[in-house]
């Protein structure tokens, strides 16, 4: 089988309406990318380390893709944005939970590009790097609350209760 390279996408100078979905998507990866880096920096257990490393390059590669049409001062403006954005939200503590839910929001807006006239299959290729993240935070979040909790006198509880 031979492969074809594919052509290289002009970036797109002029505001157009996918170009706004896809600069939003990249500011909430790149929001998401940043907190599971905080996340990651924070925690002790090697294999949950290593998860939040897949998890940081799913983040990563959807964030790449997502920004493929962007022009470089459109991306700087986005990524400063996000780290904008990570700094209010300073105060609240990263967990799994607050982490999957910015995930799945990211998901929504790269939904949204793919459904526009005009997409990329740059925009694809995000949309499938942000299904493997949002998969395997969702696993590790269950895994999370299985290690939670404990069994006592048949009930359940958590264990910091």
């Amino acid at each position: 089988m031979f492969f074809t390279r594919r052509k290289k996408l002009p970036p797109l100078a002029a505001s157009t309406p996918i170009d706004q979905r896809e600069e939003a998507a990249y500011v909430l990866l790149e929001e998401a990318r940043l907190r599971c880096e905080r996340l990651r920096e924070t925690t002790g257990a090697e294999m949950a380390r290593r998860t939040l490393d897949v998890l940081h390059r799913e983040l990563g590669m959807a964030g790449f893709c997502a920004s493929a049409r962007l022009d470089s001062q459109r991306r700087q403006n986005a990524l400063q944005l996000a780290h904008r954005q990570l700094d209010q939200a300073r105060t609240a503590l990263p967990d799994l939970g607050r982490l999957l839910g910015l995930v799945e929001r990211a998901e929504q807006a790269i939904q949204a590009c793919l459904i526009a006239p005009g997409f990329s299959d740059h925009t694809h290729e995000a949309h499938i790097h942000l299904i493997a993240a949002r998969e395997l935070l969702r696993a590790a979040a269950g895994q999370r609350r299985h290690l939670d909790t404990q069994v006592t006198n048949g009930a359940r509880r958590p264990l910091n209760a």
